[in-house]
Parts: structure tokens; sequence; C-alpha cells
């Protein structure tokens, strides 16, 4: 079995903001390898930005981090 995931896009874009907590996250790429929009990356100081301009609101970031580094304000 597969996993699975759904993103569902609204119109307009329902936004949501994100606080990222950098004393948990590890810099492992799991939020930006499955954010279908790039709304995530890593900086010049290879620290985790996220962009709310390209954000479509699935939240698959929230779910793919094993910290639990990014959470939705």
């Amino acid at each position: 079995m597969g996993l699975c995931a759904q993103v569902v896009h609204s119109d307009p874009p329902i936004k949501f903001d994100v606080i990222i907590d950098d004393d948990k996250c590890i810099d492992c790429g799991a939020c930006i390898s499955l954010c279908p929009t790039d709304a995530l990356h890593f900086n010049s100081d290879d620290r985790l930005e996220f962009s709310y301009e390209k954000c479509i609101g699935c939240l698959l970031c929230l779910d793919s981090c094993p910290r639990y580094a990014i959470e939705e304000m």
C-alpha cells in the first residue's frame, strides 16, 4: 500500500500562515518535498522559509514534519 494524499483547492484559495520552530526543525526537507507549490524553501542561511503568496492551504507541510516544527497560525 502506498501513501495517498489529496490536495484540495478552493476558489479563491484558503490561505494559511505558518510558524516554523527553528529549535524543532532538523532541516530534513520533508515539508519541501511534499509542497505542491514550492511555498517552503531553504534560504541562503540554510533556514527554512515559508512563502504565504505561494501557499494554497493544503497543509501537507504540517503533516509531513517528523518533529512538528511547522504550526498553523
